[in-house]
C-alpha cells in the first residue's frame, strides 16, 4: 500500500501545469477569426500549441501581442486523455503524444484550408515543442511549416529536475497507475520513455525551416536545459535561446508562466521575423515596446 500511495503521489507531479489553473477564458475574438486580415508582410497563419494539462488560452497574451503586430492567429485544444488530469476543466495536452501529434497534424491542415495559406507558423509551449518535432520528423509535416518558435519544449524528455530517476521505474512497474494519475502525455515525456527514444533517433530539425527555441534556467519541468536545444542539420536555421541571459530584465521565467510571460512573447515576435542566421536577439527584442509595428522579414 505504501508503495501505490508513492506511485499515486509521484506520478501526479508528471503534469508540466498545474492542473488547478488550467481553468478556460473566453478568448474568442482572439483566436481561429477567419475574418482576420493579415498584414501585409505577416501572411503566414500563426497556429498556438499548447502544453501538458493546459490549453489555447494560456497564450492569450502572447496571441493578443502578435495580433496587434498584423498577424492572425489560431489555436486548439488538443489531447483531452481519460485519465484524472482530464477531469479538471480546461486541462488538455495529456492524451498519448502519438495521438496528439495526429490532432496537431489535422489543425495545420484546418488553418492552411481555412486562410488558404500553404504553410503556417507554429509557436509552442513544453510538450507541444515535442509534437512539433514529431510532426515534422516522423509525420512529414515539414513541408507546411515556414517558422517554429517553442517555449520550454521537451524535445528530449525530462528528467524533473532529477526526480525522473524516481518517477521512470515507478511509472515503468505500475504503468496503467501512472497513466491514469498523471496522463499518458505526461508519462511518456520521461527521458527514458520509448516515445521519447524513438524520436532521439530522428532529426530535431528540418531543412528549410527556421527555428527559434527559447529556454530558461529556472525552468524545473523541462530539464536539463539541453532538452530544450536544437540540433540544426543542413539548411536548416536554428537559435537555441536562453531568456534569462539574453534579456536581463526578464527576470526569472517559470515553466508554468512562459506563455503568459511578456519577454517570452517578445521574443515569440523576434523569432517570427529575425532574418536568416541572426540569432542573438538584441535588447529591443526582449521588449514589446521596442518592436516596431511592422518588421520584415526574409521568409
Amino acid at each position: 500500500m505504501h508503495r501505490i500511495l508513492s506511485t499515486i503521489l509521484l506520478t501526479a507531479t508528471l503534469a508540466s501545469a498545474p492542473v488547478a489553473s488550467a481553468a478556460t477564458t473566453d478568448t474568442s475574438d482572439i483566436f481561429n477569426d477567419a475574418s482576420c486580415v493579415p498584414a501585409a508582410d505577416k501572411t503566414t497563419p500563426v497556429l498556438y500549441v499548447h502544453g501538458t494539462s493546459a490549453n489555447t488560452e494560456k497564450w492569450a497574451q502572447n496571441a493578443v501581442a502578435l495580433k496587434a503586430a498584423g498577424y492572425c492567429v489560431w489555436g486548439f485544444n488538443y489531447g483531452r486523455g481519460s485519465g484524472l488530469p482530464s477531469l479538471f476543466p480546461g486541462s488538455y495536452g495529456n492524451a498519448d503524444i502519438n495521438s496528439s501529434a495526429r490532432e496537431l497534424a489535422r489543425n495545420v491542415e484546418r488553418v492552411k484550408e481555412a486562410t488558404g495559406a500553404d504553410q503556417v507558423d507554429l509557436v509552442a509551449h513544453s510538450q507541444g515543442g515535442l509534437l512539433v518535432k514529431k510532426y515534422i520528423a516522423e509525420l512529414g509535416g515539414g513541408d507546411n511549416v515556414r517558422r517554429a518558435v517553442t517555449v520550454g519544449a521537451t524535445f528530449h524528455g525530462t528528467d524533473l529536475n532529477g526526480t525522473g530517476k524516481i518517477l521512470s521505474p515507478i511509472a515503468r512497474a505500475f504503468p496503467r497507475l501512472a497513466a491514469f494519475f498523471a496522463g499518458p502525455g505526461a508519462v511518456q515525456q520521461l527521458n527514458d520513455s520509448p516515445v521519447i527514444q524513438a524520436l532521439n533517433t530522428l532529426p530535431d530539425t528540418q531543412a528549410g525551416i527556421v527555428y527559434t527555441s527559447l529556454y530558461s534556467p529556472s525552468d524545473t519541468t523541462a530539464t536539463p536545459n539541453s532538452t530544450s536545444i536544437l540540433q540544426a542539420v543542413d539548411g536548416a536555421d536554428v537559435a537555441n535561446i536562453n531568456i534569462e541571459a539574453s534579456c536581463p530584465n526578464s527576470g526569472r521565467v517559470l515553466h508554468p508562466n512562459m506563455q503568459s510571460d511578456l519577454t517570452v512573447a517578445a521574443l515569440t515576435r523576434w523569432g517570427l521575423e529575425r532574418t536568416a542566421d541572426d540569432c542573438t536577439p538584441n535588447q529591443r527584442a526582449c521588449s514589446l515596446s521596442a518592436l516596431p509595428e511592422v518588421a520584415g522579414a526574409d521568409r
